[in-house]
């Protein structure tokens, strides 16, 4: 009856969807403990009121919109010329994203004007908390993740993405 129980799971499988995405690659995912300030951001979320800890969680679902939206771009230029492989990619990376965009209008349903306002002035400091652990974004984005998240707002971040995962096959 909880929500929170089924994101929980996505979570998981977001995690096991994204392995799968590297595998196409050729790629092995190591599962290691969070960076340490992801980790400290991590805990202050289970530690913390809701209504306090919603904003926190807003600001890092957005930023984790904008963060595989990227990626699936980046699929798309790294393998224009491996259709098969960037099909399974592209599949993938949709189903992560539906969840994340039902993880923000979740979030956001939970919070009213003045903790979005203030979930929107956090976001840049969540986001860095993140991506400052992980080397790897800015190899892949530079500047242009962070400028990315800190210009989204719930509407602009989601809205090339449908609410639900349809397979192109089963639109036929």
């Amino acid at each position: 009856e909880n929500p929170l129980t089924y994101i929980n799971i996505e979570e998981f499988y977001h995690t096991r969807v994204l392995k799968d995405a590297l595998n196409v690659l050729g790629l092995e995912m190591r599962f290691l403990p969070p960076p340490p300030l992801a980790g400290r951001i991590g805990r202050s979320v289970t530690q913390l009121p809701k209504s306090i800890s919603n904003m926190i969680v807003f600001a890092a679902e957005i930023a984790g919109v904008a963060a595989f939206r990227m990626l699936r771009d980046k699929a798309y230029e790294l393998f224009d010329d491996q259709p098969e492989s960037l099909k399974r990619i592209d599949e993938l990376f949709q189903q992560i994203l539906v969840d994340e965009v039902g993880h923000v209008h979740y979030v956001r349903s939970q919070l009213g004007p003045a903790r979005l306002r203030i979930a929107r002035t956090i976001l840049p400091t969540v986001a860095r908390g993140f991506i400052h652990d992980i080397p790897e974004y800015n190899l892949l984005f530079g500047k242009k993740l962070m400028d990315t998240i800190v210009a989204a707002d719930v509407n602009s971040a989601v809205a090339n993405y449908d609410d639900k995962f349809v397979p192109d096959y089963a639109r036929r």
